[in-house]
């Protein structure tokens, strides 16, 4: 992202090749150019073939064609593998937090710090992560509470913009960028070390 003097984000290079950039207020009201419109998540969306996927599968393996290979999406070791183009999702068990090996010290405070798009240190976020958290000191239960105040409080609608956490829960809404940095932001404020990841993910609206 691109920042001005002011802290205004004036472009930004999304996942996907997606581009956002400042314009001014006469711009953003001009009627749109024919070959402009377009609806955003069908344009993101990878249709399927095959069997649809079950939402109750612990596991879903496939394979993505027709996407340059810097625009894929990561793998990593334990939730979203890719071998040979094909990936495997496996969906995460509670239960494995158990498994998960202390961070290092200097991941913990990667993990707990601020930064312009999320805003833990901010009172606002420190009042409402206290708020949701209360008592609880288990590490655990802290992001499950978190997790479910952000599911029942902050409405789930499509945002094309930088997501910003404090941004996100001044105005309640925001697509699963919004929800990503705002649950990033709540739990660090509250000792959580937390990061933002990117993933796939099955919409049975776009099936």
């Amino acid at each position: 992202a691109w920042i001005n003097e002011n802290e205004e984000v004036v472009r930004a290079e999304l996942p996907f090749g997606l581009i956002i950039k400042q314009i001014t207020p006469e711009e953003a009201l001009a009627p749109l150019a024919s070959d402009e419109s377009v609806n955003i998540i069908r344009a993101l969306a990878i249709p399927i073939t095959g069997p649809a996927p079950d939402p109750d599968a612990s596991a879903l393996r496939l394979r993505i064609s027709g996407v340059s290979e810097a625009l894929m999406p990561p793998s990593d070791e334990r939730q979203q593998r890719q071998t040979n183009g094909i990936y495997l999702i496996t969906r995460q068990d509670p239960r494995d937090a158990v498994e998960i090996r202390p961070l290092a010290p200097e991941e913990a405070a990667a993990y707990l710090a601020a930064d312009l798009f999320i805003q833990s240190n901010h009172p606002r976020i420190i009042e409402t992560a206290q708020m949701i958290v209360g008592d609880t000191e288990d590490a655990w239960e802290k992001a499950v509470g978190i997790h479910d105040w952000l599911y029942e409080n902050i409405a789930k609608e499509h945002v094309l913009s930088v997501p910003s956490a404090l941004d996100a829960l001044e105005a309640r809404t925001g697509d699963c960028n919004e929800h990503a940095v705002l649950f990033c932001a709540l739990a660090r404020a509250v000792g959580v070390p937390s990061r933002v990841v990117i993933g796939l993910a099955w919409s049975r609206q776009m099936q």
